[in-house]
């Protein structure tokens, strides 16, 4: 049975697995879904996928979503060259896994809201109404999106003429395909400014050829449309809002335990004896932007690991990474069933714009303002926490169906997570959040139980010492 793969070439994820598959001689047969259209919210593709949400491939019957677990699938089913993503050596993996769960926060979510937000100042079609533009906003995310490339330059490159070194893999499909987007609104000065990514992007398409110049053509017809448009005449200013350990040695761990991808790495190493040093990393007192952590992540951002001077970021990465080294329990991330090792892949991608992005912005908004003595921004908050009970229903209805947990019957590093991401909203008294969907609060309780003592462990320098600040501030401003 021919694999059945669900896209728009509009959406970046979708080019880049049409390109993936394409490149690597996979035939499927091909089921485009016009987004522009709404086809997406059709019954019959919400049957399949009730994210509404391409890219979406039907493997013989079984349904895969988000573009990172589809080629990650891809790669292991097919049994594709190694260069695409690699499973012989785990530190060529890692690296590739590093970038691909990196670029979710720092490089999509930006050129996403880029491309959305210019593109509907001028174009209104079907769904997607003229909206003005935000313009602190948007200048806020060109120079997110202009960091993001000089880490692409100085890290994941790093004189290397692809990411996970000298031949193409799936980081540089996903990643190429991202910046491309924002070519389409006239914002390609971004990256164009940079010899070391423009050089990298070429050496990409010249790789995808000629699959890439099909790829393009309606983002080409986009990008026309867009500069024969008129921008709507009036914009809108608002506040800018800021191994074996005994044999290898213990593994140097960057951390701080207040953040919640920190304490779910903390977790995963107690739960599993994986034998480590704690570096602490004071996220408040900016220490992360310091000199002597630059020297050992460029990019500024903990969670990190040092396993014998291989530094490796992003928590995603860590956990697969971890697990191969140290052979853990084949639940945690299993190596020999793809099936399930697909599944919670999906979740740990869909996870960063659904689950973290809406709780983390809702702790952000209470807790930080309130620390600093300022307003809370309440409609950014209302906003968030809307997104985000909309992500917990999704979690309840699909990756909790008929599940204990959210790769299966057992715990895996999927749910250590979701929980630590979820509870950091109990710093601010909105534990209610999650634990009014009865399915999800549920699962929670059976994620805490199975990973005592370890959570209490990092509670208490985690939640439990935001919480207690917290109550402090708003008990003394109620005097």
């Amino acid at each position: 049975m021919v694999l059945e793969f669900y896209y728009d070439l509009l959406s970046q994820p979708c080019r880049a697995v049409y390109l993936f598959l394409k490149a690597a001689g996979i035939d499927f047969e091909p089921k485009v879904i016009d987004l522009l259209k709404g086809e997406h919210y059709q019954p019959e593709f919400v049957k399949k996928n009730p994210f509404r949400k391409v890219p979406l491939i039907d493997d013989g019957g079984f349904i895969l979503a988000e573009s990172v677990a589809i080629m990650r699938y891809i790669a292991i089913q097919y049994n594709l060259p190694e260069h695409w993503y690699p499973r012989a050596d785990a530190r060529s993996q890692a690296r590739v896994d590093e970038f691909l769960n990196w670029q979710h926060l720092c490089v999509r979510k930006h050129c996403v809201e880029l491309f959305l937000s210019l593109f509907r100042s001028r174009i209104g079609v079907g769904r997607f109404t003229k909206q003005p533009i935000d313009q602190e906003k948007i200048q806020a995310v060109r120079e997110e999106i202009a960091k993001s490339v000089t880490h692409i330059a100085d890290y994941f490159l790093n004189g290397k003429p692809f990411i996970a070194g000298d031949n193409i893999s799936a980081a540089d499909v996903l990643g190429v395909c991202e910046l491309a987007q924002i070519a389409a609104v006239g914002e390609e000065a971004l990256y164009a400014n940079n010899e070391v990514v423009v050089a990298w992007m070429e050496r990409v398409r010249s790789k995808l050829q000629p699959h890439y110049d099909e790829s393009i053509g309606k983002l080409d017809g986009v990008k026309k449309t867009y500069e024969n448009a008129k921008e709507i005449a009036y914009t809108i200013s608002v506040e800018h809002v800021e191994f074996l350990s005994e044999k290898m040695g213990a593994v140097k761990f960057y951390a701080d335990l207040r953040s919640q991808p920190c304490r779910a790495v903390f977790i995963f190493m107690k739960a599993n004896a994986i034998q480590f040093e704690l570096e602490k990393v004071d996220l408040f007192l900016g220490e992360q932007l310091q000199e002597k952590f630059t020297q050992v992540h460029s990019i500024q951002r903990v969670p990190v690991i040092d396993d014998d001077g291989f530094v490796l970021g992003e928590s995603g990465a860590i956990f697969r990474y971890l697990s191969r080294k140290f052979n853990v329990a084949d639940h945690w991330y299993p190596a020999a069933d793809l099936a399930r090792q697909a599944r919670i892949d999906e979740y740990l991608h869909w996870h960063h714009t659904n689950i973290r992005v809406n709780a983390m912005m809702t702790f952000r908004h209470i807790y930080i303002n309130t620390v600093r003595g300022k307003p809370v921004k309440e409609d950014e908050v209302r906003r968030h926490k809307s997104e985000l009970s909309k992500a917990l229903n999704h979690m309840a209805l699909y990756f909790l169906k008929e599940r204990k947990f959210l790769g299966g019957h057992d715990i895996s590093v999927a749910d250590i997570q979701a929980l630590c991401e979820l509870m950091q909203l109990d710093a601010v008294r909105e534990e209610g959040l999650y634990l009014s969907n009865p399915i999800v609060g549920a699962w929670i309780g059976r994620v805490k139980a199975a990973v005592q003592p370890y959570l209490a462990e990092c509670e208490a320098e985690g939640v439990g010492m935001m919480k207690q600040l917290y109550e402090t501030i708003t008990s003394s401003s109620k005097l």
